[in-house]
C-alpha cells in the first residue's frame, strides 16, 4: 500500500500570508472618501509651520525682510516700489485708473475681488494699509506669502489627494512635498508661489468636478488663474492633458463621457470668467497693446523659426541635477548652473519622489501602463525637444518658471503619491528596481555635465542627497512589509520633514536679504536723500505737474533701479516693467533711444535720462545728482541747494504740461533725421557695456573689427545694420542693440520736437494742418546742428513754445482740469503716452484726442478762451463691469438656490428613513 503524501502543513504559509496578504479592508479605499477629519488638516498645518519657522524663521520673526539684494532684485526693484507706489495712490481714493509715477504715465486700474478668497485678503490689506501703512506690506510679506500659499497650498493638496482616495500619510506627503518644492520656495522670491496655490486648486476643483459631481469648485479656480491671461492659457493645456490623462486610464470611460466632462468645464469655466471679466480684460488688454506683443519686441518670430534664443550648453546638467535640490549647483548669486538661479529648471520636489517614480509600472496593467508612460513621456520630451517646449508656450519665451516648473515635478509628485498609496494597500515593491534606482540616481549625481566644473557642485548637499536616498531605500523596503509599516510611516516622515526643512533653508540660507535693521536706516536704499530732496521741492513749488529726474539709481540690490518714482513719490521718465505702456516705447525707438525690436530695453526703460532736450521736452523741471560737478549745469540747468548729500538742479527752460505749437513735421522727414556713426567715445562706451557679460579677448576681437568703420556716417538704421554684420558676423545680432545704442546721432531730431510736432498721416488724418506751418529736414534756421546751437537759441524756442500755455486747476492721476488762451490755432500738446481711454472735454463739449509725437497726445485748439477737462476711462470700463456685477449676482443667486434644494432635498431623504 502506497503511504499517502502528507500535506504540507499550512502553518507557515498562513503566517507568511498573513504578513504578505493584505486584508479586505486594508486593500478597499478608505471608507470616507475625501472625509477628512479636521485633526489631520491640523497635523498637516503644524507640520508645515513647523518645516517653515526651521527653514525660514528669521523671515517669519521679521529680522530679515523678504527683499534681496542678489539675483532676487526684482523684490527690491519691483515688488517693493509697488507697495509704495500702491499706499500714494490710495491716498487719492480706493480705485484708481491711471498712475503717471510709471515711466511717464501708464494705466494703473484698481478693483475688488468677486470671491470670498480675494475679498479676505483685500479686506485685510485695505485694514492694514489704513491703520498701519507701507509698513504692514514690508515687515508682514513674507508672513503673509506663507500663510496664504505655502499653507494654503498644502491644504488644498491635501484635500485634492484625498479626493482621489489616497491615503491619509500618502496624501500628507503629497502635501508637504508640493508646498516646499522647488518651485514654490525659490519662487516665492519672484512671487510664483502664488501659482502652485492656483494650480493646486485647479486640479483639486477639476477632481471635485469630475469624481464627486461638485461644480461649484471650478468657476473660483477659473477666477484665480484669470488674473493673468497667460497663466490661464498654459495651466488651460495643463489642465486638458492631465484630463485626458485621468479620464481614459479608467477602463470604463468612453470618449462621449469626456466630452460632456469637458463641455461641463468650458461652462463653469465661462461663468469664472465672466465673474472676472473687468479684471480679465484688464489683465489682456496690458498684455496685448505692450511692445512685447502689439509691439515690435517679441521673441515669437525667432522662437517659431526653431532657433535657441540661448546657450543651452549645461541646460542638460542643470536640469538633472536641480531634481535632486534647487542649490545643488548654488544659491542666488553664485548659482553656477543654466541661465540663473530663477530661470533654470526649478524641478525638485522630494528625493523619495526619484525613488517611488519607476515602482508606477509594476501597479499599472498593460492599458494604464500605456497611459501613464505617455503621459509622463510626453513631459519629459519637453526637455528633449525645446520647440515642443516652444510652442506649449505660444512661442512666449524659453520659461520653465511659466509652467514647466510645476507641470514636470508634479507629474513626478503624483506617480509617486499613486506608488506610496498602492503599497500601502497591496505591500507591492519590486525591490531589485529600488535598488537600481538607487544606484542609478547616484551615478546622475557625479556623472560629468557639459559646462559643468565639479568645483560648482555643492558637495556637502551632495554627500546629504545620497545619505538621504540610501534612508529612503531602505524605510520603503520596511513601508512594503505590512510588520513594519507603520514604523516606516514615522520614519518616512521624519526624513521628509527634515529633508525638506533643510533644502528650504538651503534656498535662503546664502541670500543676501534687506534685514530690519537695515532697512530702518535706508529703506532698503531708497532713503538716500531722494525723498527728502523731494519733499523739499513740493514745499517750496506749488506747480501742479512737473517731473523730476536723476544721475543715479536708487536701492541696494545689485541692479540699479528704474522704479525709484513710484518707491519715492515724484513722477519721472523711467520704467522697469514686463509690460510698459506700448506708444511711449514707440517714441523712445522711434527718435533712437532705445533699439527697436530690444525685447529687454523695453522692459528696462531709461526713458529721458541723460538727454536735456527731451528733459525739456517730457517737463522735467528738476534734476538730482549726487556728482560734485553734475553734468546737467552745462544744459541749462542752475544748482538750487543740496539735501542730504543730493545737488538739486533746475531746469531753466522747462516746458509745463500743456505747451503749444504751431509747426509740424511729417513722420518720414523726422525719421531721416537720425544718423548713426562710430567713434572712438562709442567704442569705449560699448567696450565698458559689454565688458559685464562678454570675456576681455572676446570683446577685444569685437572692437577690432568696429574699428574700420570709425567715423563713417549712415543715414538709416538698416544700412548701419548691415554694415555692422558684415563686420562682426555671426554674432551681429547679440550685440547690435548695445552698439546702436552708443551710435545713434538723434540731436538733430531732439531739437525738432521742440519746435515742431511730429505728424503720421495713417494715425492722424483727422487733424487739419492748413493753421501749421511745415519744416522740412532741410531746413536749417529750425533743425540745428549741434555747432549752431546756444542758450539763446534754447531760450528762443522754449519761450515760443510757452506763449500759450495750458494753465492747471486741478490734477489727479486720471482727472486733471484747467484752461488755456489761444493767440491763433494750435497744438495744445500733453506729455500723455496716447492711449484711447484718455478723454476730453472742451469748453463742456467732447472732442476727439489726437497721436501726436509718435506716441503722445495732442488737439488741435482754435483761438481764444477754453475751459479743458482730460480724464481717464480704461477701454470698456463699463461694459466690463457691467458683465462682471451681472454674472456675481447670477452665480452666486444659483449656487444658493443649489444650496438650499440640496439641503431641502436631504431633510425628504431623512425623514422617510424616520
Amino acid at each position: 500500500m502506497k503511504r499517502e503524501k502528507r500535506k504540507p502543513s499550512n502553518t507557515k504559509q498562513e503566517k507568511l500570508n498573513k504578513i504578505r496578504k493584505p486584508t479586505e479592508k486594508q486593500i478597499s479605499k478608505p471608507k470616507n472618501g475625501t472625509k477628512t477629519s479636521p485633526f489631520n488638516v491640523w497635523i498637516l498645518s503644524g507640520i508645515i509651520i513647523l518645516i517653515g519657522f526651521f527653514a525660514f524663521s528669521k523671515y517669519l520673526t521679521g529680522e530679515y525682510l523678504f527683499f534681496f539684494k542678489d539675483i532676487g532684485s526684482d523684490s527690491i526693484n519691483q515688488n517693493y516700489p509697488a507697495i509704495i507706489h500702491k499706499i500714494n495712490l490710495l491716498k487719492e481714493g480706493f480705485f484708481s485708473k491711471w498712475s503717471f509715477y510709471k515711466g511717464v504715465g501708464d494705466e494703473y486700474v484698481s478693483g475688488i475681488p468677486v470671491e470670498p478668497y480675494g475679498l479676505l485678503r483685500t479686506g485685510i490689506d485695505y485694514i492694514g494699509a489704513t491703520y498701519v501703512g507701507a509698513n504692514f506690506f514690508i515687515f508682514g510679506r513674507f508672513l503673509r506669502i506663507f500663510i496664504f500659499y505655502f499653507l494654503f497650498t498644502g491644504i488644498t493638496a491635501y484635500f485634492y489627494f484625498r479626493t482621489l482616495s489616497v491615503t491619509k500619510f500618502a496624501s500628507l506627503l503629497g502635501a508637504l512635498l508640493i508646498t516646499f518644492s522647488g518651485y514654490m520656495v525659490v519662487g516665492a522670491g519672484w512671487g510664483f508661489s502664488s501659482h502652485i496655490f492656483k494650480a493646486m486648486f485647479l486640479l483639486f476643483a477639476f477632481e471635485q468636478l469630475y469624481l464627486k459631481k461638485r461644480w461649484y469648485f471650478f468657476p473660483f479656480a477659473v477666477i484665480w488663474l484669470s488674473s493673468n491671461p497667460y497663466v490661464l492659457y498654459i495651466y488651460s493645456v495643463f489642465l486638458l492633458l492631465y484630463s485626458v490623462f485621468r479620464f481614459f486610464s479608467e477602463k470604463e470611460n468612453k470618449f462621449t463621457s469626456y466630452l460632456k466632462l469637458v463641455g461641463k468645464m468650458i461652462l463653469l469655466g465661462f461663468a469664472g470668467l465672466m465673474m472676472n471679466f473687468s479684471q480679465l480684460l484688464r489683465a489682456f488688454l496690458k498684455m496685448y497693446n505692450s511692445p512685447r506683443v502689439a509691439g515690435d519686441a517679441s521673441y515669437s518670430n525667432l522662437l517659431s523659426s526653431g532657433q535657441n534664443i540661448t546657450e543651452h550648453g549645461n541646460l542638460a546638467g542643470t536640469t538633472i541635477l536641480r531634481f535632486f535640490s534647487s542649490d545643488i549647483l548654488g544659491t542666488g548669486s553664485n548659482f553656477h548652473g543654466w541661465f540663473n538661479y530663477l530661470e533654470a529648471p526649478l524641478f525638485y520636489i522630494g528625493l523619495i519622489t526619484l525613488l517611488l517614480l519607476p515602482q508606477i509600472f509594476i501597479h499599472l496593467d498593460k492599458r494604464k501602463k500605456i497611459i501613464f508612460g505617455t503621459f509622463l513621456g510626453f513631459w519629459i520630451l519637453t526637455l528633449f525637444v525645446p520647440y515642443l517646449r516652444y510652442s506649449i508656450l505660444a512661442f512666449t519665451g524659453d520659461y520653465f518658471r511659466y509652467g514647466f516648473d510645476f507641470f514636470i515635478p508634479f507629474t513626478f509628485l503624483f506617480f509617486a503619491v499613486y506608488v506610496l498609496n498602492k503599497i500601502t494597500e497591496n505591500f507591492k515593491l519590486n525591490l531589485p528596481l529600488l535598488a537600481a534606482t538607487l544606484i542609478f540616481l547616484i551615478i546622475l549625481l557625479f556623472a560629468p555635465y557639459e559646462n559643468i566644473s565639479s568645483v560648482y557642485i555643492d558637495e556637502t548637499l551632495r554627500k546629504t542627497i545620497i545619505v538621504l536616498l540610501v534612508l529612503y531605500t531602505f524605510f520603503i523596503f520596511l513601508f512594503s512589509k505590512q510588520k513594519y509599516q507603520n514604523t516606516a510611516k514615522i520614519a518616512i516622515l521624519l526624513l521628509v520633514v527634515s529633508e525638506l526643512s533643510y533644502f528650504s533653508y538651503k534656498s535662503y540660507a546664502d541670500r543676501v536679504p534687506v534685514t530690519k535693521t537695515e532697512f530702518l536706516k535706508n529703506k532698503a536704499g531708497y532713503a538716500d536723500g531722494t525723498t527728502e530732496a523731494v519733499n523739499y521741492i513740493k514745499s517750496t513749488d506749488k506747480t501742479l505737474f512737473f517731473r523730476i529726474e536723476k544721475d543715479y539709481q536708487s536701492g541696494s540690490s545689485i541692479h540699479g533701479s528704474l522704479n525709484d518714482a513710484l518707491a519715492q513719490g515724484y513722477y519721472g521718465t523711467t520704467s522697469y516693467s514686463s509690460f510698459n505702456q506700448l506708444n511711449y516705447v514707440r517714441f523712445l525707438e522711434e527718435t533712437g533711444l532705445i533699439v527697436k525690436g530690444d525685447e529687454t530695453a523695453t522692459r528696462w526703460i531709461t526713458g529721458f535720462r541723460g538727454y536735456p532736450l527731451l528733459q525739456t521736452f517730457g517737463n522735467v523741471k528738476y534734476q538730482f545728482s549726487k556728482s560734485e560737478h553734475p553734468e546737467f549745469l552745462k544744459f541749462g540747468f542752475d544748482s538750487l541747494t543740496d539735501i542730504d548729500g543730493i545737488i538739486i538742479l533746475k531746469n531753466r527752460f522747462f516746458l509745463p504740461f500743456g505747451y503749444t505749437y504751431d509747426k509740424y513735421i511729417e513722420f518720414n522727414d523726422f525719421k531721416k533725421l537720425i544718423n548713426y556713426q562710430i567713434s572712438v567715445q562709442s567704442l569705449n562706451t560699448i567696450y565698458q557695456d559689454l565688458s559685464r557679460t562678454i570675456k576681455a579677448q572676446e570683446l577685444n576681437n569685437i572692437i577690432d573689427r568696429l574699428k574700420p568703420l570709425l567715423g563713417k556716417k549712415f543715414v538709416d538704421y538698416q544700412s548701419f545694420s548691415k554694415a555692422v554684420k558684415s563686420q562682426i558676423g555671426n554674432d551681429s545680432q547679440k550685440y547690435l542693440p548695445t552698439i546702436t545704442k552708443y551710435c545713434t546721432l538723434n540731436f538733430k531730431n531732439q531739437i525738432t520736437l521742440l519746435n515742431a510736432f511730429v505728424y503720421e498721416k495713417v494715425f492722424d488724418e483727422g487733424i487739419n494742418l492748413s493753421n501749421f506751418q511745415k519744416i522740412m529736414p532741410k531746413d536749417t534756421s529750425v533743425i540745428l546742428s549741434p555747432e549752431r546751437f546756444n542758450f539763446k537759441v534754447y531760450k528762443n524756442i522754449t519761450d515760443n513754445l510757452k506763449k500759450d500755455t495750458f494753465q492747471i486747476t486741478s490734477f489727479k492721476q486720471s482727472e486733471i482740469t484747467g484752461k488755456i488762451t489761444l493767440s491763433k490755432t494750435k497744438m495744445l500738446f500733453f506729455t500723455i503716452p496716447f492711449d484711447k481711454g484718455w478723454k476730453i472735454k472742451v469748453d463742456g463739449k467732447n472732442e476727439q484726442l489726437q497721436r501726436i509725437n509718435i506716441g503722445f497726445t495732442g488737439i488741435v485748439l482754435p483761438k481764444g478762451e477754453h475751459k479743458i477737462r482730460l480724464y481717464y476711462v480704461p477701454q470698456y470700463y463699463k461694459i466690463a463691469n457691467i458683465i462682471t456685477v451681472i454674472s456675481v449676482i447670477i452665480f452666486w443667486l444659483y449656487l444658493i438656490l443649489y444650496i438650499y434644494k440640496k439641503s431641502k432635498l436631504k431633510k425628504r431623504e431623512y425623514t422617510k428613513k424616520l
